[in-house]
């Protein structure tokens, strides 16, 4: 009876071999070859009801074609997608190649292969099924083919914790390794670039004593701590032996992180829009934090209340933006940058939500990294608004020290002496921030250029330059502060020269003749904003007023008008159109100029484009 089994055994599967072949897609093996794409080279069967086992699929016509470059079913717990494909290696060689799957929040993968011995196996990779971290970030299977060897394959994914969406390819060795690196660098940048903001807020801190500073450095850290989740990043930190107990206890943390981020959200909030004075509002944000710390303490393994504090995390997000609205319509100084950072971050978070709800997949589409590009310009955003906060808390600091010292005149001499000190003590502190601001500002540059070299697009390039000239602008005011012995005042003429020399580096400007005439100065912190501004007018004109190789001429004046300074920009060029009056950077010019100089701008556009800024 047992030979009887073995040998219907042997003609199951000799059937199954032969007709594997007659369903699946064949891929054809040969030397440097680009990365294949497993979709749409194999054929995919979506089971729904994750009722379906290899035995059932292994020959089964239910596996069509697909021209899908990747999978997105969203948070469809129950579904499992199969895929099927069959490697051919002709060549007089062994072929080694690697099977992945990019999306590294998958609970389970598994792999069906054949073996030698005629049956299949089966291999298993995902989230839960780590044992070890072998330091490779993406899921994956190695494979090898003899000379002239033809293998089926069948691969199972599915997710019970997290959305279904996934790119497969196969990948020669050299570029599995490339594709790897340059994901994790990506990512070591990300995080790099992240701990330089947090150290240089919480240096503020501990400078300023304010607790804004302290909220918005619990937030990156949340920020931080969730993307080391998900991109498995963190595990670099835990040795091998105790991985697999890190996973099991973070696959329990995930609402509790997210209870940390929300918290800290609405802390640093209430703060930087000083929502006390609001009460309906801070009302709100109080009931809120209470919300949260509920959902963590009623939530238990065997019922995990995950899906409703990610909405109602996505939806506080939202929440949040309507506020800061709301507050810039009621005059709040800080709300529109509030609305800029919190809106830009909020477009890359409701791009992950659309994309794990399936119904649009950003990272695919657009940018895989634009959550990380969205959290790090918001937190750049914020940490440079957060910087001149300074000022005003200083200001608040002297009132203070005048009122007290009015009231106990038995002890002015003391207080002037230790006041004194103080001052000091500031400037040598302001002078050490200045230089570390600039150092840390280059630094971002570096590590930007860096990572995104590979990837570069017309696209990516303009806005990474744009970017890198706002930045190099604000670093050079703080090297010229460091480099003198005044920490008040710089050589305008010379900061807005070497600024425009800069600008004339990096764009063909041959054509172009710069007028700058310079018949006052500015503090440093007025001339840094107009610093600011001058980049963003010039790269605008640059761009816009002139039709290629034509003669042109920008003009830049800085001159006294009774108690005004007045700031003048102008060019010949063809004029500045009405939507690009509504354009970011202009939108950045117009906040900069009315919130932090207090100052009006003046448009006139009949011959050329002349941008007046009375301060």
């Amino acid at each position: 009876m047992a030979k009887i089994k073995t040998i219907m055994l042997k003609i199951l599967f000799f059937v199954f071999f032969s007709t594997v072949p007659l369903f699946s897609q064949t891929i054809f093996l040969a030397d440097n070859q680009a990365p294949i794409n497993l979709l749409q080279s194999g054929e995919l069967y979506i089971d729904h009801g994750g009722v379906e086992s290899f035995e059932t699929l292994y020959n089964s016509s239910k596996f069509l074609k697909t021209s899908e470059e990747f999978i997105n079913l969203g948070y469809a717990f129950k579904s499992v997608a199969w895929l099927r494909f069959t490697i051919n290696n002709d060549s007089n060689e062994t072929q080694k190649r690697y099977i992945t799957v990019d999306n590294t929040m998958l609970d389970t993968i598994e792999l069906y292969k054949p073996s030698e011995d005629g049956n299949y196996t089966k291999e298993l990779s995902g989230v839960f099924q780590r044992e070890r971290f072998d330091n490779i970030l993406h899921f994956n299977f190695p494979v090898e083919l003899k000379p002239s060897e033809s293998q089926s394959y069948y691969l199972k994914v599915t997710s019970t914790t997290s959305a279904l969406f996934f790119k497969s390819y196969l990948y020669n060795e050299r570029d599995f390794y490339k594709e790897e690196i340059s994901r994790q660098l990506f990512y070591t940048l990300f995080i790099g670039a992240m701990g330089i903001l947090i150290l240089y807020n919480f240096s503020l801190f501990l400078f300023s004593r304010d607790k804004t500073y302290l909220y918005y450095v619990f937030y990156m850290i949340a920020s931080l701590g969730q993307h080391q989740t998900y991109t498995s990043m963190g595990l670099y930190m835990w040795p091998n032996d105790m991985i697999k107990y890190v996973i099991e206890y973070e696959s329990h943390l995930g609402i509790y992180y997210m209870t940390i981020f929300a918290l800290a959200m609405i802390l640093f909030t209430r703060s930087f829009l000083e929502t006390y004075r609001y009460k309906k509002i801070d009302l709100f944000l109080k009931i809120m934090i209470v919300l949260n710390i509920v959902i963590s303490l009623l939530n238990t393994n065997e019922n995990s209340l995950l899906d409703i504090a990610m909405y109602e995390e996505y939806l506080l997000l939202i929440a949040l933006l309507v506020i800061g609205i709301y507050l810039y319509y009621k005059k709040n100084t800080q709300a529109k940058y509030y609305i800029i950072g919190w809106g830009i971050m909020l477009s890359g978070v409701i791009g992950i939500l659309l994309q794990c709800l399936g119904i649009y997949s950003v990272q695919y589409h657009s940018f895989y990294y634009i959550f990380e590009v969205t959290i790090l310009f918001e937190a750049t955003l914020f940490s440079i608004v957060l910087a001149s906060r300074l000022k005003t808390l200083s200001v608040k600091l002297l009132q203070k020290e005048r009122e007290y010292s009015s009231e106990l005149e038995s002890t002015v001499k003391e207080r002037t002496k230790e006041l004194h000190v103080a001052l000091e003590t500031e400037n040598i502190l302001k002078k050490e921030l200045h230089h570390r601001v600039k150092n840390n500002m280059q630094f971002i540059i570096s590590l930007f250029k860096l990572r995104l070299y590979p990837f570069m697009s017309d696209d990516i390039n303009r806005v990474i330059k744009e970017v890198t000239y706002k930045i190099k602008g604000m670093a050079r005011a703080h090297d010229m502060l460091y480099s003198q012995k005044s920490l008040n005042t710089i050589d305008t003429n010379e900061y807005f020269t070497q600024l425009i020399n800069e600008l004339k580096n990096g764009y063909e400007t041959e054509h172009i003749r710069f007028d700058i005439k310079v018949e006052t100065e500015l503090y440093s912190d007025r001339l840094i904003y107009c610093g600011l501004i001058v980049n963003e007018v010039i790269i605008n004109a640059l761009k816009y007023a002139f039709d290629d190789g034509q003669n042109g001429v920008i003009n830049l004046n800085l001159y006294k008008n009774k108690d005004e300074t007045i700031l003048e920009l102008s060019d010949n060029g063809v004029g500045l159109k009405e939507n690009h009056k509504q354009s970011f950077g202009l939108l950045m010019v117009n906040t900069l100029v009315t919130e932090q100089l207090k100052g009006t701008i003046e448009f006139d556009t009949k011959n050329g484009t002349t941008i007046k800024i009375k301060i």
